[in-house]
């Protein structure tokens, strides 16, 4: 199975957060805030083309003239979404919710959909 979140920062495994036994992100000891660990997600999403739908969510705000910094904090809204969730509610990833906050940006998405 393919996971949008399976990617951690290496800086101490010990200190990731799981959400179905995959990988959401590494907040680390070393005051790492949550806001670089996701700009590090988004990279490698980016780098990686996986999930391939935020390559091409990041290419379509570039084309329609937001800046490479614009169209990674649009991204990252997305991905909070999902970390609100975990957080707040416990909630698993959900996959559908995700990609429909992607396909909807620029317009931000709503964490308490």
């Amino acid at each position: 199975m393919w996971h949008y979140f399976r990617y951690c920062t290496g800086l101490n495994i010990n200190s990731c957060i799981h959400l179905n036994s995959n990988i959401v992100f590494n907040y680390n000891k070393r005051g790492e805030s949550i806001g670089l660990v996701v700009e590090q997600i988004i990279d490698k999403q980016i780098r990686y083309n996986d999930p391939p739908e935020t390559s091409r969510t990041y290419q379509r705000l570039i084309k329609d003239s937001f800046t490479d910094i614009e169209a990674r904090r649009l991204i990252s809204m997305a991905v909070n979404v999902e970390l609100f969730r975990l957080m707040n509610f416990g909630e698993a990833f959900n996959r559908e919710r995700f990609l429909d906050n992607l396909k909807g940006l620029p317009d931000l998405p709503d964490a308490d959909m």
